[in-house]
């Protein structure tokens, strides 16, 4: 069954499109077949619904796996949002230069890294003197 059929009986149902697989499509079948044996849309508009939560469910599932991989993070705080994005690109710099980045004083530089580290989202690697900073993964 073409996925153009699908669709239209979906629509002349009056249900909202969803994506049926193809390891799905016998189910989809017997819910056809079901409703109209029972002269009833229920069991089709069941089989829709759940085939719509497990879609859903995939999608929310692979969200989720792509914000643990992304190592842009958002911050209430713009200054605190702004240093984040400064490491991101360059975790190299002194604060007078992030200070200057982030249009702000070396000691804001000096207490907004220091809450990014013990939030956990930076971490420093080295010593105060010759280290950088770099952006935490892990957490």
């Amino acid at each position: 069954m073409s996925r153009l059929i699908m669709n239209h009986l979906q629509y002349e149902f009056g249900l909202i499109p969803v994506k049926t697989v193809k390891e799905d499509k016998a189910e989809y079948i017997q819910a056809l077949v079901d409703s109209r044996e029972q002269d009833s849309l229920e069991p089709f508009r069941k089989f829709m619904m759940e085939e719509h939560i497990r879609n859903i469910s995939k999608e929310i599932e692979a969200y989720k796996k792509s914000q643990e991989d992304d190592p842009i993070k958002s911050f209430a705080d713009p200054i605190k949002e702004r240093l984040y994005q400064a490491v991101l690109q360059d975790g190299t710099l002194n604060y007078s230069e992030y200070a200057a980045i982030v249009g702000t004083s070396e000691a804001t530089v000096k207490r907004r890294l220091g809450e990014l580290k013990k939030e956990g989202a930076i971490i420093r690697v080295g010593s105060n003197k010759t280290g950088h900073w770099k952006i935490n993964k892990e957490e």
